[in-house]
């Protein structure tokens, strides 16, 4: 009866059922020990975020700079990344089979369109909670957002200064670097930003004389 109850092993049979566990074990060992991780040693000085690669460091310093170092051969927009440029080829090959009735523009997806046909029509269905103000995408909605939140990405690499927005970094670089890329077709002054431009056109188009500016920044009428 006792033979019965309790199975008979031979001794050759224990070994190698307990040298299979064994090995079992060691490797249930291997993947519960977490991964060592290379260590971060490039920080960036404008927001504190570290990396591992230079590579993909060099590729975080492009959204703080506004740098977009790669450039489409057909069309001429930039990027900021290599793998953001290849997506955008892809564009340029395949059929855009919804096209605007007003400007005859072609996209890939309906989606695309009716966010394009809201440029024609003014339309701004997407509105922040916080001020009520409207958007015609859900990124401009987003964008807008980290103003109420305070979340500044964008950093001047000069004074340290914080901006929300890219285009705003962009702006703000010009005081350090004196570059004035908008220039008055009439007069041939030129100015740093475009809306500094358009008020300096109203002049011209009044047919009068802007007034001298001083040395100390105050505006004088001739």
């Amino acid at each position: 009866m006792m033979g019965d109850m309790f199975p008979v092993v031979a001794p050759g049979e224990e070994s190698e059922s307990r040298g299979e566990s064994d090995d079992e074990k060691v490797t249930l060992d291997k993947k519960r020990r977490p991964k060592r991780r290379p260590p971060k040693r490039h920080y960036c000085s404008h927001c504190g975020k570290s990396f591992s690669q230079i590579g993909h460091f060099n590729v975080h310093l492009n959204i703080h700079t506004g740098k977009k170092p790669h450039q489409c051969s057909q069309c001429g927009k930039s990027f900021r990344t290599s793998n953001q440029l290849s997506e955008h080829l892809h564009t340029h090959g395949e059929e855009r089979p919804h096209r605007c009735g007003r400007c005859g523009k072609g996209f890939m997806r309906p989606g695309r369109l009716r966010a394009h046909e809201r440029i024609h029509t003014g339309e701004r269905p997407h509105r922040c909670s916080e001020c009520g103000k409207g958007f015609k995408s859900t990124e401009e909605l987003k964008i807008h957002l980290r103003i109420h939140s305070g979340l500044k990405s964008h950093f001047c690499f000069w004074c340290g200064k914080g901006f929300g927005r890219s285009e705003h970094l962009k702006k703000h670089t010009l005081i350090h670097t004196g570059e004035k890329p908008h220039f008055c077709s009439q007069c041939g002054r030129r100015f740093s930003r475009s809306d500094h431009l358009k008020k300096h056109m109203e002049v011209h188009d009044k047919g009068g004389n802007e007034p001298e500016r001083s040395g100390v920044g105050r505006v004088f009428q001739c």
